[in-house]
């Protein structure tokens, strides 16, 4: 499955202001809160994915030179940002790759997301310098497996397409999918009847592809 993405990313000046940061203030926040937090001083980058206009499209925050940190560290850190994710940039395991990632929501870490594979490697690809058009391959090493990602420049507008790890697949031995399947609780979630939920060969199920998501189809009226 390959998915194609672009993002607004810090090129500009007022943009390079309002988004490339360090993450000192955040160390002094929690350390305010009176949870220790002995972190390095690290950079951090936020970019709008998947439009070319600021303040549009999905937000992340790409947190550089994190091989320091702990999984809890961070999880933190995602928290203190609150965006959908934010993805940590380390070194590579095998280092004929591009960057070994972890991308977290502000509650739990993900093995694999599309938005901030994309944004990331639009950052990383554009940091390797260079100005006019180019056409760069980088392999990220996600929680999911290896993502190829092709990053290009065309007249000044980045875009960048990657090839998913996994292909979402329905989820048949999770020990809470009864419960999340109960066609009276979905009707109650959703407002409707049981007898609206579901038809023919498609009723409800637990895929995955990365996250886990509920798929509930609804009968036509």
């Amino acid at each position: 499955m390959t998915v194609t993405g672009a993002c607004w990313s810090d090129l500009s000046t007022v943009d390079r202001k309002r988004k490339s940061h360090d993450i000192k203030s955040l160390a002094v926040g929690v350390n305010c809160l009176e949870r220790p937090f002995p972190v390095p001083m690290l950079r951090f980058h936020t970019s709008d994915v998947f439009t070319d206009s600021a303040f549009h499209g999905n937000p992340l925050a790409i947190v550089l030179g994190a091989d320091g940190l702990t999984p809890a560290q961070m999880q933190t850190i995602a928290r203190e940002f609150n965006l959908s994710e934010t993805i940590f940039v380390q070194a590579p395991v095998n280092p004929a790759h591009t960057a070994r990632v972890r991308i977290f929501f502000p509650t739990a870490e993900i093995p694999f997301a599309g938005h901030p594979t994309i944004g990331c490697a639009i950052h990383l690809a554009e940091a390797m310098g260079g100005e006019g058009d180019f056409d760069r391959h980088l392999v990220l090493e996600e929680e999911a497996g290896l993502v190829p990602v092709r990053v290009w420049r065309r007249a000044g507008r980045t875009r960048a397409e990657f090839v998913a790890p996994v292909v979402p697949h329905g989820v048949t031995g999770a020990p809470d999918l009864a419960a999340a399947l109960d066609l009276s609780r979905l009707a109650a979630a959703l407002g409707l009847d049981g007898a609206d939920i579901g038809f023919g060969a498609h009723p409800p199920g637990l895929w995955q592809g990365g996250p886990r998501f509920l798929v509930c189809p609804g009968r036509q009226p």
